[in-house]
Order: structure tokens, then C-alpha cells, then sequence
């Protein structure tokens, strides 16, 4: 093979290659420029072609095999190690510096976790379809394409929070001034069989406008600090950590997580009184002059997302003074924010819950428990009434859940039954005799009845069948026998409400619902809790 006879054909290279892409010998491209500063991986695969003096596709086939369909994917979110080993042997450029060009770069700084085969926070969606792209997910600077000695790409151009150069300071572009396609640098070269200048990068696909010609707009900013603070996030995202006001903080993500759900919170119906109020006081007005529709921030158009992330910005300025007195103008609560993240940032839920958390206090499980046991060696019925008079409060969840939770039947005093009796005859003279919810509080009266005489749990007392109340003794099974009482009980329930019930065909058990089959823990502990609730 002469010195200068390209690559060997796909196929010819190592059988023993273990990554599962074609890789020919270790000899280097004639031209192997590295990436540039900040330079996507697929930038860098397009100049590497066109200096080489080849179509993308031609070098793609060459160097990876026919079998690497590298552009009908977003190659720079889902790279393998293997497909940058491959790279490497080839270019001259380790592993770890084509890594860089990757967008999992940003995990750990702008995100927590990076998702190689789906969305991520921050990332625009490119829309994939096959080799075209159908959303704005690749922006650009048409500043800094005319001043680049080689026009590329670069890796934060393709995070959502971008919307302003971070050297030039003018407004990003998403899409081509001329005919409004989608960025798509790759497939300039597609089509074009002898017309073609290769080296291109910046010409559209669609409509052949060249990109640097584009205008440079001033970015609008309801002050001078909220551009700075743009300019300071696409400069510093590789930082690390970062700060709020005088917070700092040591991991960055926890920043950008409020950053995201704030956006998240103006862009929805509960934040429009808070974000008319960030455009009137900071004299905001909005780029794009429609209503924000539902959609994620990622899939946002540019002035959409420049427009919000102007307003919280903003609004994070003079942290925590600023948000805190915006919030209380408008009636923002802890709640508004809460409800669309599971866990909030500390440095953030510090503030809201120390100045908008409007919760009423409510015992504690362990202050309620405390009562229970003092009333119980008083010798007064436990109860959440009983429990309000003596903390001298009147909203207590922990009480309703100690009530149903712990206050068991098979622990429920004389005095509990009675009162729970007189409840249920209350219930029945306000009800019409033979109705659906007659015969259920009919049906609870007996329930409660059996767990009073018989003294057994009520996991014993549920899986009464039909035929145990002809048995008079259930000595012969392991049980205790049935008293006259208890027997004359479940004969008249049996009589007189569950055969009015309607069960179910074969349906056997003792104590039912309407029309359905046996009740169970579930069912008794929903009774309970509402009979006690009363008391």
C-alpha cells in the first residue's frame, strides 16, 4: 500500500476490536485538526471531513464502516466510548479530549444526570427524523461564526439557558434568518454532488443563506445585572459551583434546579400573577407578544426563553430580598413551588419555609401520642376532640392518624363504644329506612357490636362466614364459642340488613358492602376513623 492510499476498505481493520465499529490501522488522517474550544463533537467530525477533502458521509463510511449511521441520531448526546476510541486511533485526539465535546460534559454541573438516549434538563431536543431535524435544538452566534479563522459549533449553544452570547454579548439564533429552518450543519453537503464547496459549515442546508450574515440584536434585559448574570452562566458552566446573592453553593445544579423550576412556575397558570408583576415592575415585555403555551423550557422558541429566563433572573437578583418581597406581593406561597418538585433545594426551601409557608402548626405524632396516654391514665375517652382541648388546637392531622392508626378497636373502652353507638344512631334517624346507606350504618352498628361483646381482633371478626352463626360453639376449630348474645346479633344482621345488601352470587362472607363483596382492614379503618373524627 503506497504512503498516499487512503484508510483501507470497512472490513480490513482489526477482527479482534471489542467496541463493535470498524477500526482500520492506527496510521492518522493526512489532516487531524483538534477541537476547538467548547467545539461539539459533530462540528469537529464535519471540519475533520471537509479537511480532509471529503464528503461527511465518505469520511463516516471510511472511518467507521457502513455500518455507523452516525446523523440519523444526536450523535453529541448518545457517543459511545467505543465510537470515541475509534476517533481516536484515527485523529491523533485521546478519548477524554473528544469527550469533551459531548454534552454529557455538563453532568454534575448544569445537571445531575445525563440521559444518553432521551431528554435531559437544559438540553434542546433536536427532533430527529432520520437525517433531518425537525426542532431548534442547535443555536448560534453569528459574531462569533464571522470571527472564527475556522467556523464551528459550540457544545453550549445546544443548552436552553443559552439564549445570549457569552463573548459578544448579542442575542442567540435559532433558526436561519432566511427561510426559518432548523441549524443543521451536517447535511450541507447532501444532495450536492459537484456544486458543492466544501468547508461550508455555516451555509444553511435548507435555502443556502449564509449564517454569518445573520443580525446581531441587543439582548433585551430589565437591567443591567440580569445581562450580566446571562452572560456569567454560558461563560462559567464548567465551574462547578455557584452562587445565589450571598448564598454560595458548593454544587451548581442546585442553582440551576430553582432556576428551572422557577421557569417552570412563571410559565404556568398559578405564576401569571407573578410574572405580570415582574413585567411591570422590572419593565419586561415580552419578545415574542403571544401567550406562553404549555411546553417544556427545552422546546421553548428563543425569544420565549430569553424572555423567561430574563424574568427570573430578575427575580433571583438580591437573594433572598427581591424574591421574597415579589412573592408576598402576589400571595406566592411555599406551596406554588413545592408541588412541581419532590424535594427543594435546601438553600432554597430554607427561605420559603422560613417567609411563605402558610401551613397552620399541627401537633406531632409523638406530642398527640403523649396526650392519648395521659387522657388514657385520666380515664378520658381518647378521641381528636379530647386531644384538641388539651393541646388547645383545632386542626390536628397527626390526631386523626393516631385515632385511626393506633387507637384500635379491639382497644376501643366501654365509654369509646358507647359514644360510637350513640354516633351511628344519630346517623340512622337522619337516613331513609332500607336505603344503600341506611343498611351500611345498619351493617357497621352490628360490625362494632361483635367487636364489643366478643372482644376478638377485628382480622378474626372479618372472616366470619355466612354459616358461623348457626354454630354455637367453635371449640372443635380453635376459637372461642359464640355467646346467645352474639349469635341473636348476627342472626338478625343476617335477616334484617345483609340480605338486603344484595350480595354477590356466592358471595360468603359475613359483613359486606353494597352490592360487593366482604369488607376489609381497609374498609374498617376508614369507618373507624370517620366515627371517631365526630366524637
Amino acid at each position: 500500500m503506497s504512503a498516499n492510499s487512503p484508510p483501507p476498505l470497512p472490513g480490513s481493520g482489526n477482527p479482534n476490536s471489542s467496541d463493535g465499529l470498524w477500526c482500520p490501522t492506527k496510521r492518522l488522517w493526512p489532516i487531524h485538526p483538534h477541537r476547538l474550544d467548547d467545539e461539539l463533537l459533530s462540528s469537529w467530525l464535519v471540519r475533520m471531513a471537509h479537511g480532509n477533502g471529503m464528503k461527511l458521509q465518505s469520511f463516516t463510511t471510511l472511518t467507521l464502516g457502513r455500518g455507523a449511521n452516525l446523523w440519523n441520531r444526536d450523535v453529541d448526546r448518545s457517543a459511545t466510548d467505543g465510537l470515541l476510541v475509534a476517533l481516536s486511533k484515527q485523529t491523533g485526539s485521546t478519548v477524554e479530549e473528544l469527550r469533551g465535546g459531548l454534552l454529557s460534559a455538563y453532568e454534575g454541573s448544569v445537571f445531575e444526570r445525563h440521559n444518553p438516549v432521551g431528554n435531559s434538563t437544559w438540553i434542546m431536543p433536536l427532533g430527529i427524523y432520520h437525517r433531518t431535524r425537525r426542532a431548534f435544538g442547535m443555536q448560534f452566534c453569528p459574531s462569533c461564526l464571522f470571527f472564527d479563522p475556522a467556523p464551528y459549533f459550540r457544545r453550549r449553544w445546544r443548552l436552553s439557558l443559552t439564549t445570549v452570547c457569552d463573548v459578544h454579548g448579542t442575542l442567540m439564533h435559532d433558526r436561519c434568518p432566511g427561510c426559518g429552518a432548523p441549524v443543521i450543519f451536517f447535511r450541507n453537503d447532501l444532495g450536492h454532488r459537484r456544486d458543492y464547496q466544501l468547508g461550508a459549515i455555516t451555509l444553511c442546508w435548507q435555502c443556502g443563506f449564509d449564517l454569518v450574515r445573520a443580525a446581531a440584536y441587543s439582548p433585551p434585559a430589565p437591567d443591567s445585572m440580569s445581562l450580566v448574570a446571562m452572560r456569567s452562566i454560558a461563560t462559567f458552566l464548567d465551574m462547578g459551583w455557584w452562587f445565589c446573592g450571598d448564598e454560595a453553593l458548593h454544587y451548581a445544579h442546585l442553582y440551576f434546579e430553582v432556576l428551572r423550576l422557577l421557569l417552570v412556575v412563571l410559565s404556568s397558570s398559578r405564576g401569571h400573577g407573578l410574572l405580570k408583576y415582574i413585567e411591570d415592575t422590572a419593565g419586561m415585555s415580552r419578545l415574542s407578544g403571544v401567550v406562553l403555551s404549555r411546553r417544556p423550557f427545552e422546546s421553548r422558541p428563543l425569544v420565549d426563553r430569553h424572555w423567561l429566563l430574563a424574568c427570573v433572573l430578575w427575580l433571583l437578583d438580591d437573594w433572598p430580598r427581591r424574591f421574597l418581597r415579589t412573592c408576598k406581593s402576589v400571595g406566592g406561597t411555599r406551596s406554588w413551588f413545592a408541588r412541581d418538585m419532590d424535594v427543594l433545594p435546601w438553600w432554597f426551601d430554607r427561605e420559603l419555609k422560613a417567609h411563605l409557608d402558610r401551613t397552620h402548626y399541627s401537633p406531632s405524632s409523638a406530642e398527640v401520642a403523649s396526650v392519648a396516654a395521659h387522657l388514657e391514665r385520666v380515664g378520658v375517652p381518647v378521641a381528636k376532640a379530647s386531644i384538641a382541648r388539651v393541646l388547645g388546637v383545632k386542626d390536628i392531622v397527626a390526631a386523626s392518624h393516631f385515632a385511626v392508626e393506633r387507637l384500635r378497636p379491639w382497644e376501643l373502652s366501654a365509654s369509646n363504644y358507647a359514644q360510637i353507638d350513640l354516633r351511628i344512631c344519630e346517623q340512622l334517624r337522619g337516613l331513609q329506612v332500607g336505603s344503600p346507606r341506611w343498611l351500611t350504618v345498619k351493617r357497621n352498628h352490628a360490625l362494632f357490636q361483635v367487636l364489643k361483646e366478643t372482644g376478638w381482633r377485628p382480622e378474626r371478626v372479618l372472616e366470619l362466614q355466612v354459616a358461623d352463626a348457626s354454630i354455637w360453639h367453635r371449640a372443635a376449630q380453635g376459637g372461642v364459642p359464640l355467646s346467645p348474645r352474639v349469635h341473636g346479633l348476627l342472626l338478625s344482621y343476617l335477616r334484617d340488613v345483609r340480605a338486603k345488601l344484595l350480595p354477590p352470587d356466592g358471595e360468603s362472607a359475613m359483613f359486606i358492602g353494597y352490592r360487593s363483596g366482604g369488607i376489609k382492614m381497609n374498609n374498617l379503618r376508614r369507618i373507624l376513623g370517620s366515627l371517631l373524627k365526630s366524637l
